[in-house]
């Protein structure tokens, strides 16, 4: 059958040491004397392939564009950032999940997601509660009982008090 191989052996299998690594010497676990080889305890090191190709631009690189641009930026000297979208992971029923994927792959224009459709059902939502048009503890409480008699996590999760 062959030598036992550890998780860390299998995750290194086939990969080469370089400088930009770092040492895991300190997350990996301790062998015991049964599970090594006098050639396996040599320190390990993993190669970080993931950010290779990417461009990070700094604050510093970004002002020394800026200052060589022939025209002023147009927040007039201001460090203004953009907000960058957050992920976040959400559970839906299969018919849910289902429509989302059927409507972000119909959509007859290039550039809205699933993502797009998400963010307006949010906003639409908060705007309803924001202004007394719906009533959110009892809509939810309502669609939690309705989910228990056929999604099982929703039972096993505990349900809410009826109101």
């Amino acid at each position: 059958m062959g030598k036992p191989r550890s998780a860390l052996e299998m995750l290194t299998a086939g990969r080469t040491p370089s400088a930009t690594s770092k040492q895991l010497d300190d997350q990996s676990p301790t062998p015991s004397s049964s599970d090594t080889d006098a050639a396996d305890t040599a320190p390990r090191r993993l190669v970080d392939v993931t950010t290779s190709g990417l461009d990070v631009e700094t604050s510093s690189s970004q002002e020394a564009k800026l200052t060589s641009s022939s025209s002023p930026p147009a927040t007039s000297g201001l460090d203004v950032k953009s907000p960058i979208y957050q992920r976040q992971t959400v559970y839906l029923t299969p018919d849910l999940r289902k429509w989302l994927k059927e409507t972000a792959k119909a959509m007859p224009v290039d550039g809205l997601s699933a993502s797009d459709v998400v963010r307006l059902a949010l906003n639409e939502l908060r705007r309803h509660v924001g202004e007394g048009t719906m009533e959110l503890v009892s809509a939810l409480t309502t669609q939690a009982h309705q989910e228990a008699s056929t999604m099982a996590g929703r039972r096993n999760r505990g349900l809410p008090p009826t109101t």
